[in-house]
């Protein structure tokens, strides 16, 4: 049997992943900075009006990250779609006749 081979070009495709990983990694971050000011609020070590202020702040920065990095990877998630629903179309012929 032959083996198949994807006719792509693999440079996203090995970046894929580590994309993904990377947002989470980020969003893992962020819910720590989150829970590091909760936890200065306990303390009162700082007014609470700040706090407020660093968390929206760090909130913003993760909201405008993750909309960015979840655009280009979608964009991408369809390409593979379509790329893939092809060469499935493709081979159902090739068992089919």
């Amino acid at each position: 049997m032959a083996e198949l081979k994807a006719k792509r070009p693999g440079t996203f495709k090995q970046q894929k992943f580590p994309t993904y990983q990377a947002l989470y990694h980020l969003n893992l971050a962020f819910q720590i900075i989150a829970q590091e000011i909760e936890r200065l609020n306990e303390h009162k070590a700082v007014p609470p009006e700040t706090l407020r202020l660093y968390r929206a702040t760090a909130e913003e920065l993760r909201s405008a990250m993750n909309h960015r990095l979840t655009e280009i990877l979608r964009d991408r998630e369809m390409k593979d779609c379509a790329h893939y629903g092809e060469e499935v179309r493709s081979l159902q012929e090739k068992l089919e006749s």
